[in-house]
């Protein structure tokens, strides 16, 4: 495993990525959500600031202690829209909990190590998924459009 700063780093930068867009279910993870946060509620609130969401050091630890404090997860939990990120930070936060929190006792770290696992292995097994059946319908189109041809000649 690599080192548990910068695992959780790369989560951050994941998050806060213009290029990825990341789905979990119905619901998007997105950097947007956060932006919305700091947009609406006051700094003391959440203690972000726009510098912790549009990042210029990409190793900035301190940052993802921000992102994913408690005050920032309660906020997004107040809006069922924001699920998604809320579940992305929720693994940010129980990463740094598990690996890198030194007050975090043994029987928490287990937990929020294999909290971690499982919904990770979760939403791999829903991506598959997702992947099968969008194979399958473009599948089943692609046999509809030959099947359409092949009728219109006949």
């Amino acid at each position: 495993m690599q080192d548990p700063i910068h695992v959780a780093t790369k989560l951050r930068n994941r998050l806060l990525s213009t290029t990825a867009s990341l789905i979990m279910g119905d619901y998007p993870v997105s950097v947007k959500d956060l932006q919305t946060l700091i947009d609406k509620y006051s700094k003391l609130d959440h203690n972000l600031v726009l510098s912790d969401i549009y990042v210029k050091d990409r190793q900035n630890y301190a940052s993802c202690l921000k992102i994913s404090s408690t005050n920032v997860l309660d906020i997004l939990d107040q809006n069922k829209t924001t699920f998604g990120t809320h579940c992305y930070v929720t693994i940010l936060r129980f990463v740094t909990l598990a690996y890198i929190d030194k007050t975090t006792d043994i029987l928490k770290r287990l937990f929020f190590a294999w909290s971690n696992v499982f919904i990770c292995r979760l939403w791999f097994t829903w991506i598959r998924h997702k992947l099968i059946i969008d194979t399958e319908k473009k599948a089943n189109t692609a046999k509809y459009r030959l099947t359409k041809k092949l009728s219109t000649i006949l």
